[in-house]
């Protein structure tokens, strides 16, 4: 063998022997991103769960169909019949709808004023803000009225909304002539 060949062979070989090292550097930093890949896939999964979750409530007077609720002044209001509670945020027993992820809301409250009503104010509130506030007033000729209001609010996780009675004489209609619904519109 001539020494050109020694040499076009020895450069083959050095030439093989760094792409070699350098293919096992790639194929190991791969394997590396992987594992990696592989050890977010719990957290991927799960903020993917959360991005799809539903939130969302609808809520009226479900005991008290087409009679008076009678409501004590500053009093929170118990929506005790809860047909829709995507995400299980809105409490009946406390009337009291908890964020569980922050984001843009929108809640709806609309109710009929009762019977010999001169006149009843609700409030969406987050704590103690008024979000919104829906009036209606009655009277003896035409002793129902009917108040809607709605209320778009950006909202961190465990922000709580309510509606309470902030004015007038405390009764409204029970179902379903009176209700409060809200639903996440977007995540932040």
């Amino acid at each position: 063998m001539s020494l050109k060949c020694v040499v076009l062979l020895f450069a083959a070989v050095l030439t093989a022997q760094v792409e070699g090292n350098s293919l096992l550097k790639r194929t190991s930093e791969a394997k590396a991103e992987g594992k990696k890949l592989n050890e977010m896939t719990p957290e991927w999964h799960r903020f993917k769960r959360q991005m799809a979750m539903a939130v969302g409530f609808y809520a009226d007077f479900g005991s008290k169909p087409y009679g008076d609720v009678n409501i004590a002044t500053g009093a929170t209001l118990k929506f005790n019949r809860v047909l829709t509670n995507a995400g299980n945020d809105y409490n009946r027993y406390t009337g009291i709808f908890t964020a569980p992820v922050s984001g843009l809301y929108s809640f709806h409250l609309h109710y009929m004023g009762g019977k010999n009503n001169g006149g009843t104010e609700l409030a969406i509130r987050k704590g103690t803000t008024i979000l919104a506030t829906a009036y209606a007033a009655g009277n003896n000729k035409d002793a129902q009225d009917q108040g809607s209001c709605t209320a778009v609010a950006q909202l961190v996780r465990g922000d709580q909304i309510s509606v309470k009675f902030y004015y007038g004489i405390s009764e409204v209609w029970g179902s379903p002539l009176t209700s409060f619904s809200g639903f996440l519109v977007q995540r932040d």
